[in-house]
């Protein structure tokens, strides 16, 4: 019926597959990123320069710029490019429009990222952009839209 002898439990190797760093597929898909990265930052600059700073399309470009810093994790390039956007975006549209909550999105979602790479020096600035981006997309959106739950879950 009971035993008196105690249970012993073994620890089960167990072997998770991940796909090596040095994969081809890893390689190129590393390889496309940065080609992603060189190609909007050539459009930043080109943008920047032919339609000016304060532009709706050179806005853009850095928010394209971001992301493809994020890509390649590279977090604080990502962060500034967000902020870039973010203030182009601030000053043609008004602190609370769409364009401005999701350029504040992007920017709390790399800061938050950096912040599990670094051990959270960006853990301030990703909350006051994710709460600002999330009034924005409230007050416009709603609070059952797909952009602003998204938000809130992050």
């Amino acid at each position: 019926l009971i035993s008196a002898k105690p249970l012993k439990f073994t620890k089960a190797k167990v072997r998770i597959l991940r796909p090596s760093s040095e994969s081809p597929e890893s390689k190129e898909r590393l390889n496309r990123s940065r080609q992603e990265q060189s190609y909007w930052n050539n459009v930043v600059n080109n943008r920047s320069m032919t339609l000016g700073m304060l532009h709706r399309q050179t806005a853009e470009a850095f928010l394209s710029l971001g992301h493809a810093h994020m890509r390649v994790n590279d977090y604080s390039e990502a962060m500034s490019a967000f902020q870039s956007s973010c203030k182009i975006f601030k000053a043609l549209d008004g602190p609370t429009h769409l364009s401005v909550g999701r350029a504040l999105d992007a920017f709390g979602l790399a800061a938050l990222r950096s912040c599990k790479q670094e051990r959270a020096p960006y853990l301030m600035q990703a909350k006051t952009a994710l709460e600002e981006a999330f009034a924005i997309r409230f007050h416009s959106l709603g609070v059952w839209h797909v952009d602003t739950v998204e938000t809130f879950n992050k």
